[in-house]
Order: C-alpha cells, then sequence, then structure tokens
C-alpha cells in the first residue's frame, strides 16, 4: 500500500476493509466505500476523450480533462502506463477520502483515487502519479493488517513520509512544487494544534505519527517561504514536544541513509523503526512502551533488504 498526496493530521477511525481499495493516506485509512463505488473515469493517452461509468459530476469531470490536458500530466501518465505494462490508467473520484488522493497499486489497470473537493490539481495527480512509478520500481510499501491498533497508522504514516523524500526531487524534476497542493495541508495541522489544550494527555503513538507528520513537512515544506517553515516548526515543538524531539533524531537518520533509491529507502525505513522500538524518547507518557513495530521490522527487511 502506499500513501498519497497531501496528508492531515488528525488520525483515522475507519479500518480498511477487504473490499476497500488497497490504499492509505497520512491522518488515515478509506473510509470503507461498501456498496458505493467511486466512478471510474479513464484517460486515454491517445486521446483526450473522458469515459465514466456514473456520467458528469457537477463539472469534476471536465475538470480532469482539463488537467490532462497539462503536458507534465500527461508525461507522467504515460511513464505510469509504460512501468505498469498497461494501455491506460484509470482516476476514481471519490469525494470520501480524507485527504486529496490516493494509489492503488493493487488494480489492474492502475487506479488513481482523487478527492473532487480538494485533488484536482495538476500536483497533486502528479504526486499519486509518482507513487505508482515507485510502486513499478519496487519501493517499500507497508501491507494492510500488520497490527490491529493504531500502530499500524504509525508504520504507514512513517513509510508515506520516506517514501516521499525521493518523490519531492522526482516532483521537481517534472515542473511541479508541493507548494502547489500543501497549503490545505498546512491549514489543517494549524487547526488541529490551535484547538489542542496546552495540557493534553496523548499517546505514544499519537507522538510516533505526529513525528512521522513532521519528517514529511521537513521535506515537502522545504518550498514553503523561511518565515512560514519557522512557523510550523514552532509549532510542532510547542504542540507536539515529543514529536517534534522524535522528528529531529529521525531527521538526523534519515540524513545518515540514502532514502533515494528502492533498497535505500528501505533501509531508511527500517532504521526509523527501530529507533522508535528502543528509543527513550517520551518515556514519561503514561501509556509509553518499547518494541512496538518489531512484526513490521521484520518484514520490511524481509521483503525489501535481504
Amino acid at each position: 500500500m502506499i500513501v498519497l498526496t497531501p496528508f492531515v493530521v488528525t488520525p483515522p477511525d475507519s479500518v480498511v476493509t477487504e473490499n476497500d481499495y488497497r490504499a492509505f493516506q497520512l491522518g488515515g485509512t478509506l473510509q470503507d466505500l461498501g456498496k458505493m463505488r467511486p466512478r471510474l473515469i479513464s484517460l486515454q493517452s491517445d486521446a483526450s476523450s473522458v469515459t465514466t461509468q456514473a456520467g458528469s459530476v457537477n463539472g469534476e469531470v471536465e475538470r480532469l480533462k482539463e488537467l490532462y490536458q497539462d503536458v507534465r500530466v500527461k508525461e507522467l501518465v504515460t511513464e505510469v502506463e509504460v512501468a505498469h505494462n498497461v494501455e491506460d490508467i484509470r482516476f476514481a473520484l471519490d469525494p470520501r477520502l480524507k485527504g486529496h488522493g490516493a494509489f492503488d497499486p493493487d488494480s489492474k489497470p492502475p487506479v488513481i483515487l482523487v478527492n473532487p473537493a480538494s485533488g484536482l490539481n495538476a500536483a497533486n495527480i502528479a504526486h499519486s502519479l509518482i507513487h505508482a512509478l515507485q510502486i513499478a520500481e519496487g519501493y517499500p510499501t507497508i501491507q494492510r493488517g500488520i497490527f490491529p491498533d493504531k500502530r499500524q497508522d504509525v508504520v504507514v504514516a512513517l513509510s508515506n513520509s520516506v517514501l516521499d523524500i525521493p518523490l519531492v526531487v522526482a516532483l521537481i524534476e517534472r515542473g511541479f512544487s508541493p507548494s502547489e497542493y500543501l497549503e490545505p495541508t498546512l491549514e489543517k495541522i494549524e487547526e488541529v494544534f490551535s484547538s489542542r489544550p496546552e495540557k493534553n494527555e496523548l499517546s505514544i503513538l499519537r507522538f510516533h505519527y505526529e513525528a512521522a507528520i513532521y519528517i514529511r513537512l521537513e521535506y515537502e515544506g522545504a518550498y514553503l517561504s523561511r518565515e512560514k517553515r519557522a512557523y510550523f516548526d514552532a509549532l510542532f515543538g510547542a504542540k507536539s514536544p515529543i514529536g517534534y524531539r522524535l522528528g529531529e533524531k529521525m531527521l538526523k537518520i534519515i540524513r545518515r541513509s540514502s532514502p533515494y533509491s528502492a533498497r535505500g529507502n528501505a533501509i531508511a525505513l527500517v532504521r526509523l523503526l527501530e529507533f522508535l522500538n528502543t528509543t527513550t524518547i517520551g518515556r514519561d507518557v503514561s501509556d509509553f512502551r518499547q518494541h512496538l513495530y518489531t512484526p513490521c521490522i521484520d518484514i520490511v527487511r524481509r521483503k525489501y533488504v535481504y
């Protein structure tokens, strides 16, 4: 599975079921789709037409057609088709997504999920398409069901953040910038943190989760103004001090790693999980525990490192 477009801070309440698209996003798993399926839209690489199983949706299909005319998007679509050895990929408009979009790596042909309310911009779609390329290149993904609790959300968020390090480079090389889709995410972070009481008992898993968010913001936020970056850095330090301390330590681990190849990315992920497994940062939190992530470490190491 793979995280997608910009993230939110609030952890999820829903659980992915076998009927859901096997995708995830920072801040939440996909809502249970139940009997309602997203509208499937086929963008043929050799045509400007768009077809849909459920008809036009308030101009959203037209907007998607406009985005497809962006030469940068077209080139990325072609890259994904070649990488996955398919004739076309599909887009699903789904307003129930908690984030802006997602990539379903198990679908044939590949499916890009788009939130029509917030995800219909070129950089956001490029983000998901690059994740599709990463999957084809063997970058690590986190399978569902490793943990029955919120540890799953932590490992998904952390994997997402590590994947986004080379993704940001690929995005810039193709003429996009994270700043094109990041603003709504920053507003959500500010909203969540500004409403947090000064004295608030959070779980150790929440701090681990927010450390993963901090890492992602470090790389996606690199293209923000210096003032805005400093503001959010201070906000994390004030509202999530343990998450901030963990995040700073984890950034040092990343800088000593080489996450820009598939195997290097997996090694960096393993090192970060090993750090969270043994660190004493947060030991004053009431539910502090160590060795929380050993099963996931073993899976990633076995599948992607050795």
